[in-house]
């Protein structure tokens, strides 16, 4: 099934009340049309009544107030349909944005790893917006069709002549678009791409700010920003300048169908001129609902390269879903690695024949030269990745048969690198969990916060701007201990830090020896020394010193 079914059928009772609202109104809409007709030529004479068709006449009063009803009716169900329609389209938007974030936070780590920075969020934005662009498109389509269709049928039934000459005159100006049309897809499809790639370098641009002024490349960054800036801007030109070629097609088809009625009954063949009047009436009032429906499958199409792209990623991402076992983690245990080796997927060994054993309690630390393996082994100790040969145990459970929550609540982590909301200290100790307050402040202690951040509602600012290094470094460290772990991993946790935030964090690890089991990496003497012992990863093997 393909991407656009998919979204399609979801909303398939949706869209067939939309079609049943749309019919009912286009047979109100044109019924008010014809009596409206009839009213303004009873109107030129002298007769108080209004003949509707063969010898049915009506008041001129009640033909007024049938006219203004039927109005007021399609008027009711075209909200009716509109609002089904703006529902639909909010929550298909809402359901794409959840399901690529989702898929995204539930894949492999191997995957989020490597996620390109920005393409998520282009996906979320972008992406979700024109994939519910679609179904909005298609909604459009059903109730501009179904008012089409009752307005031309009943413009048959009032002057099959005339309707008929200039229906088949406009119905042929739909295959003189369809080139048009097959132009705006392949254009979408190409802005689609280069849009996902736009949202990438802008992310990535944005993160090399402060190295690109400092190193003055700012000029050489802007540079390949406006060379990929002119490419989708290109694309944008080329697919909006031939998606609008069709209007002047759809305007011609007006005229057309003018001139068609116009010489009908310059002619005079036709018996009934009031007949062929209410007919072309009917049929340019059905030229306003096929231009709309013209307009919407422009959007169709324009949009249907980005929904194939946020499904088809979707798709990838659910393929590769995070492992996961139904073994529960006790603690405390130790910690056991069991001949393990690790290579990444078409790549040298990373990990080789790596034995440890971490008795709870201990506090290892892990040291080597950048590229021996401390990362990847850090990711092992985290269940992040399996080994491709050995075991990684805590206790007795293999982690690659663990519960991932409660892996995760036994083992916490502290990247080199500290990631902080926009929100409070407070906010960054909890981190969404349910943690009260005296959590929280016995975790600022821990972390030896408690004097310097004691307003738990204090702000940080984005990313930390409002903390030092050490500040933000620490708070991570408080984050981390208000899950009350059996296990700490810390990624250099002091490797760009001040001495007096050094010595807090070594403080912190030596409390917290016998009571937590800690493992950091580090290339910091001072922080080795706090270490029961100190591994050394050489070209992937392990030595304990």
């Amino acid at each position: 099934m393909t991407a656009t079914a998919t979204v399609v059928g979801r909303h398939r009772t949706a869209l067939v009340v939309q079609a049943v609202l749309a019919l009912v109104a286009g047979v109100c809409e044109a019924v008010a049309i014809v009596v409206i007709t009839r009213l303004a030529v009873s109107a030129t004479g002298s007769e108080d009544v209004v003949e509707l068709r063969d010898g049915w006449t009506i008041g001129v009063g009640p033909a007024g107030a049938l006219a203004a009803g039927l109005v007021v009716t399609a008027l009711a169900l075209g909200l009716a349909a509109a609002w089904i329609g703006a529902s639909r389209y909010a929550q298909e938007l809402g359901r794409g944005r959840a399901e690529v974030t989702e898929a995204f936070f539930g894949s492999d780590w191997a995957i989020v790893e490597e996620e390109r920075q920005g393409d998520l969020q282009t996906l979320v934005t972008t992406h979700a917006e024109r994939t519910a662009n679609v179904l909005d498109a298609v909604s459009t389509m059903v109730v501009a069709g179904g008012n089409l269709v009752v307005l031309v049928v009943l413009a048959l039934v009032v002057s099959p002549l005339a309707a008929l000459a200039a229906t088949t005159a406009g119905g042929a100006l739909i295959f003189v678009a369809r080139p048009f049309t097959r132009a705006t897809r392949r254009y979408s499809q190409r802005l689609a791409t280069q849009e996902r790639e736009l949202g990438v370098l802008t992310t990535e641009a944005g993160s090399l700010a402060l190295e690109a002024r400092t190193s003055g490349v700012e000029r050489s960054l802007l540079d390949r920003l406006r060379a990929a800036y002119g490419d989708a801007e290109r694309s944008a030109l080329l697919g909006r300048f031939v998606s609008r070629l069709t209007g002047p097609v759809y305007q011609a088809s007006a005229l057309l169908l003018i001139v068609v009625g116009a010489t009908l009954v310059a002619l005079g063949d036709a018996a009934d001129t009031e007949a062929v009047g209410a007919a072309l009436l009917l049929l340019l009032r059905s030229f306003s609902y096929a231009r709309r429906a013209q307009l919407a499958h422009q959007t169709y199409l324009q949009g249907q390269p980005y929904l194939d792209q946020l499904h088809d990623r979707i798709a990838d991402l659910r393929a590769r879903p995070a492992p996961t076992g139904d073994r529960a983690i006790e603690v405390p245990a130790p910690f056991e690695l069991d001949g393990v080796d690790f290579a990444y997927e078409h790549g040298d060994p990373v990990l080789t024949d790596v034995q440890l054993h971490i008795a709870p309690g201990e506090i290892l630390g892990l040291t080597g030269a950048s590229g021996a393996g401390k990362s990847t082994l850090v990711h092992l100790l985290l269940g992040l990745r399996a080994p491709t040969g050995g075991t990684v145990r805590l206790g007795d459970v293999d982690l690659s048969s663990a519960d991932r929550s409660s892996l995760h609540r036994a083992v916490a982590y502290v990247p080199q690198e500290p990631r902080l909301l926009d929100g409070t200290v407070a906010d960054n100790v909890r981190l969404f969990r349910d943690l009260d307050d005296s959590t929280v402040r016995d975790a600022l202690r821990a972390a030896h916060l408690d004097e310097e951040l004691a307003d738990g509602g204090a702000a940080v600012g984005p990313g930390g701007s409002l903390l030092s290094g050490g500040q933000r470094q620490r708070l991570t460290i408080a984050r981390a201990l208000a899950g009350d772990p059996a296990v700490l991993i810390l990624d250099e946790p002091t490797s760009a830090l001040d001495d007096a935030s050094d010595h807090a964090i070594r403080s912190t690890l030596a409390e917290l020896r016998g009571r937590v089991t800690v493992v950091v990496i580090s290339h910091r003497s001072s922080t080795l020394q706090v270490c029961d012992r100190v591994g050394r990863l050489v070209d992937g093997r392990l030595d304990l010193v």
